[in-house]
C-alpha cells in the first residue's frame, strides 16, 4: 500500500512531500527478551513499554521513537509510586502471566510499530498469555495500539471467534488506515469511560519524520465505542476506541495512542478515567470516608459535611455511566433507571453497590 503524504506547514510557506510506502506484513516472530525497568514497591499498575524505541538511549540505534515519556509524565501525575515499567528490549514475546498476575492494571502500548518483521506489536504468545491474564485472573486491561490489526490481521475486514481481537476486545470488524493524517481532533463519547474529553492529537515530534497517525475504523459486536476522531479538516468521524465489561474482566482499547494526545493534563486525565473505570475500588485504598450515603427506595440520600460540591457517577453492570449528578451539602437524589444492578462513585466517596427495583 503507497501513500502519498502532503504536509503543509502553513506559518513557515513550506510545502513538504512525502513517498510513504507502508509494505504489506509478514508475520516473523522473534526471541523478545525484556525486563522490569522500574519498580515501586507499593505498584498496582505495570506499564509495558512494546515500542521499539530505547527509554535509555532515545538516540540510539533504535528502531522508532521511545515513547515512554508520554505515559509516566501521565501516570504520575495520579500515580506517583503505584506503577512498575517493564520494557521490551528485543523483537518477541512480553511479560507472561508470572508477572501480569502481579498486578490489578496493565496497560500495554506498542506507540509507531506496525510490522513483527521489524518490531512486533502483540505476538502469538502476548494474545495468550493476556487472555490468562484476563479470564483467569480477572485482570484489567488498557491496550493502545495504532497497527495491532495491521501487524497481526492484515486482511482484516471481519474478526472470527478465536482471534484475541473477537474474543476479548468485543470488535467485529476493522476498514484499516480508513485516515491517515499527521494530527486532527478526538471526542470522548457520552456515556462512556471519555464523556466529555475532547481535544487534539498530533504525531508530528512524536513519531518518525513523515510517519501520520495511521487510524482505523472499528465495528464492535460486544463493546462500547467510547471514542472517536476526525482528521483536522473534519471531513471524516471515525471509531476508534472501545471498552468492554465482562464481570470477570474489563479492557479499554484505542486505535489512537494516548502518546500522540498533545495536551499534557487532557492525556494524563483520560488516563486517569481508563484506570478509574478500569478497577472501581482503586480509590477506597487512598481515600477517607467522612460522607453519608443511604441507597433506599431508589432514593439516594447524601451528605457532605466537608465538601463544597460533589459529583456523583452511576454505572450499569456493562460500565456504563447511567447518571451523573454535582451535589453539595445534603440532599436527595430519586433515581427513575431501568431495574437492575449499579454502582455509585464519585470523588471522595467509598464505591456502593445498590438495586433498583
Amino acid at each position: 500500500m503507497i501513500k502519498i503524504i502532503i504536509l503543509i506547514c502553513i506559518n513557515l510557506g513550506v510545502y513538504k512531500t512525502i513517498d510513504y510506502q507502508k509494505p504489506a506484513n509478514t508475520y516473523s516472530p522473534g526471541l523478545r527478551t525484556g525486563e522490569i525497568v522500574l519498580k515501586n514497591p507499593s505498584s498496582w499498575i505495570l506499564l509495558i513499554d512494546d515500542d521499539g524505541g530505547d527509554y535509555d538511549n532515545p538516540q540510539g540505534d533504535t528502531l522508532y521513537p521511545d515513547l515512554q515519556s508520554y505515559f509516566k509524565e501521565a501516570l504520575d501525575i495520579y500515580y506517583p509510586g503505584q506503577y512498575d515499567i517493564y520494557e521490551i528490549k528485543q523483537n518477541g514475546p512480553g511479560p507472561d502471566t508470572s508477572i501480569l498476575k502481579n498486578y490489578e492494571v496493565v496497560i500495554w502500548y506498542t506507540g509507531e510499530c506496525w510490522n513483527s518483521a521489524y518490531w512486533s506489536t502483540l505476538e502469538p504468545q502476548d494474545e495468550q498469555n493476556l487472555a490468562i491474564y484476563l479470564d483467569t485472573l480477572q485482570g484489567k486491561l488498557l491496550f493502545t495500539s495504532q497497527d495491532y490489526f495491521y501487524d497481526r490481521y492484515p486482511n482484516a475486514g471481519n474478526f472470527y471467534p478465536g482471534q484475541f481481537p473477537y474474543d476479548y476486545l468485543g470488535l467485529q470488524y476493522v476498514n484499516q488506515d480508513t485516515i491517515y493524517p499527521f494530527g486532527g481532533i478526538f471526542q470522548g463519547v457520552s456515556g462512556t469511560v471519555f464523556e466529555n474529553f475532547s481535544g487534539y492529537f498530533s504525531g508530528v515530534g512524536v513519531y518518525s519524520e513523515g510517519v501520520p497517525c495511521w487510524l482505523d475504523h472499528i465495528l464492535s459486536y460486544d463493546a462500547i465505542c467510547n471514542l472517536k476522531a476526525m482528521d483536522s479538516a473534519m471531513t471524516d468521524t471515525i471509531n476508534v476506541g472501545f471498552q468492554r465489561n465482562k464481570g470477570r474482566y474489563k479492557v479499554i482499547y484505542s486505535n489512537l495512542g494516548f502518546e500522540v494526545i498533545s495536551d499534557l493534563n487532557i492525556r494524563a486525565d483520560m488516563i486517569h478515567a481508563a484506570i478509574e473505570w478500569l478497577k472501581l475500588s482503586v480509590e477506597e485504598k487512598k481515600f477517607t470516608y467522612n460522607e453519608y450515603i443511604k441507597f433506599s427506595n431508589n432514593r439516594i440520600y447524601y451528605s457532605f459535611p466537608n465538601q463544597k460540591e460533589t459529583k456523583i457517577f452511576i454505572y450499569d453492570i456493562t460500565g456504563r455511566i447511567a447518571n451523573s449528578f454535582t451535589v453539595s451539602g445534603k440532599g436527595c437524589l430519586y433515581i427513575k433507571n431501568t431495574p437492575g444492578n449499579y454502582i455509585l462513585k464519585g470523588q471522595n466517596i467509598k464505591i456502593k453497590g445498590f438495586i433498583i427495583r
